[in-house]
């Protein structure tokens, strides 16, 4: 079978970030490069791939990454281990860029940051913020996973929901990191399940 230079990524239930393409499709380099990419455009990190490629033939593969780290300079390195070897690698170059707790926790702590942001929540099976009651609300109305975007007097919401895991932006009217979080979560959606 070709390999092609498509690394396909996917988001599943939960928000975590997983291969969309069994390594034999792709290559190392193509999901590494994938997953940089993403991470530029959704965290505004920019690393590139100097390297990557899973050991092992057997069931469970080891995978190791090397990144140029453009932002700060250096390098950066990770690896990871998995059935699945293309997973391996997107987990590699994660860890490799300080995402081994996975990327949706960041970029919620990336969207926190932004202009006129008043508060963010996760829902999920640990949800603990504050303003998580009136969040889980406003989750709760959705029918279905997908965005939503809502606005009050006081308030605008944006609510990014998967089938486990949900996030929801609440904003000053018109704040500033708005557009940035409505480019995020169409990016998100579209990688999910």
């Amino acid at each position: 079978m070709a390999t092609t230079t498509v690394a396909p990524l996917a988001l599943d239930a939960s928000g975590s970030l997983h291969a969309g393409a069994p390594i034999d499709s792709t290559t190392p380099e193509a999901i590494a490069t994938a997953v940089c990419e993403l991470v530029q455009d959704l965290l505004n990190k920019e690393a590139s791939p100097v390297s990557a490629s899973v050991l092992g033939q057997g069931p469970r593969g080891f995978a190791m990454a090397m990144l140029r780290d453009i932002s700060a300079g250096g390098f950066l390195s990770g690896t990871a281990s998995s059935e699945d070897h293309a997973d391996a690698v997107v987990q590699a170059v994660l860890t490799a860029l300080g995402l081994a707790d996975g990327i949706l926790g960041a970029i919620v702590d990336h969207w926190k940051a932004l202009g006129g942001i008043q508060a963010v929540s996760v829902i999920g099976p640990a949800t603990e913020t504050p303003t998580a009651g009136a969040h889980v609300r406003l989750m709760q109305t959705m029918p279905a996973p997908g965005r939503l975007a809502a606005a009050t007097t006081d308030a605008e919401y944006r609510v990014l929901r998967f089938p486990d895991i949900a996030t929801v932006v609440q904003a000053a009217p018109d704040a500033s990191g708005l557009d940035e979080i409505d480019a995020s979560m169409a990016k998100l959606e579209a990688l999910g399940p």
